[in-house]
């Protein structure tokens, strides 16, 4: 397979010339915030004290579990509180056949 590089991309104008790559870094760190949860509540106080980045992730258990979450039907989400008139239950054979298709 042939891939284009990223100044092809731009010349064939797939792409905007003001694309910002972001850091693997701070990729990651959002990745954590977005799937953590109550596991985090160290980590958060540290940074939110002023404590190097390094230090903050030594505060979190298992970082591969707050990143891939084991998820189930009795999941509490902070958005099981808002009906959207879709069912629980049905988003969760949807993201299990989803998942089936990987």
């Amino acid at each position: 397979m042939n891939f284009l590089n990223l100044t092809e991309l731009k010349k064939e104008r797939f792409i905007k010339k003001n694309l910002k790559i972001e850091s693997p870094k701070s990729a990651f760190i959002q990745a954590l915030i977005a799937r953590g949860g109550r596991n985090l509540r160290a980590f958060l106080n540290l940074l939110a004290k002023g404590e190097s980045l390094k230090r903050a992730l030594k505060s979190i258990p298992n970082i591969e579990d707050a990143l891939s979450p084991k998820n189930s039907l009795e999941t509490v989400f902070p958005w099981d509180k808002i009906d959207i008139g879709v069912k629980k239950e049905y988003l969760w054979r949807e993201w299990q056949r989803a998942l089936k298709l990987e």
